[in-house]
């Protein structure tokens, strides 16, 4: 009987999400990814090696290079279900937090991401040439 009870504390504790569930979870996005290329309004721009990188760990995000900063620690979601995917990152701001709703893909060890200059007029897209309303950003990926 003490083992039916034991067995049954364990299911209902699963059930309702034990320790494992502490621990973040990975995803494709997991690691260091350096900017290779840059486009917005027709025009490409190659960073500096080094210059541009995101790095996701858990669900955080460290963003180097953006916004106008060196380093940027923030948290992100990802919604995987939508076409395209959707990458939405949070990081604090002068005036409290900044969000940026971007859609990405991974294409051969290449991410692509996508988001909305401030004020524009539409969600971001992959399409090319890039408009003047996306930053569109291939990154790779760094190894391990």
């Amino acid at each position: 009987m003490t083992a039916g009870v034991l067995l049954l504390l364990l299911i209902v504790s699963t059930a309702i999400g034990g320790p494992q569930d502490a621990a973040p979870k990975t995803t494709e996005l997991e690691g260091a990814w350096e900017a290779e290329m840059m486009e917005n309004d027709g025009q490409v721009n190659l960073p500096p090696s080094g210059t541009m990188r995101l790095t996701f760990r858990g669900s955080t995000v460290t963003l180097r290079g953006f916004l106008g900063r060196q380093d940027v620690d923030g948290t992100f979601t990802l919604d995987t279900a939508q076409k395209p995917k959707r990458l939405d990152i949070t990081v604090p701001g002068k005036s409290g937090t900044t969000n940026i709703a971007a859609i990405y893909s991974i294409e051969a060890s290449k991410l692509l991401f996508a988001f909305p200059r401030p004020k524009a007029q539409g969600p971001p897209s992959f399409e090319r040439p890039v408009n003047a309303d996306t930053v569109l950003i291939t990154l790779r990926k760094l190894p391990s």
